[in-house]
């Protein structure tokens, strides 16, 4: 998906490694506290992450 986006093929491979670690991460955290709060922050973080990495892309508007 980010490479259909316009991502950098190497680029895209440390941000999918990064979010699939992070959100694996966060699961553990949150079954520890017993919380989806570990989770929520997670996504946001994500989420703000690949605005950025999206419109800083080449080309982007």
């Amino acid at each position: 998906m980010l490479r259909r986006h316009g991502i950098a093929e190497d680029r895209s491979r440390r941000l999918a490694a990064l979010i699939v670690a992070a959100e694996e991460g966060a699961v553990v955290v949150s079954r520890a506290q017993q919380s989806s709060a570990p989770i929520e922050a997670v996504a946001a973080e994500i989420h703000d992450l690949l605005v950025l990495a999206l419109g800083n892309r080449p080309g982007a508007d």
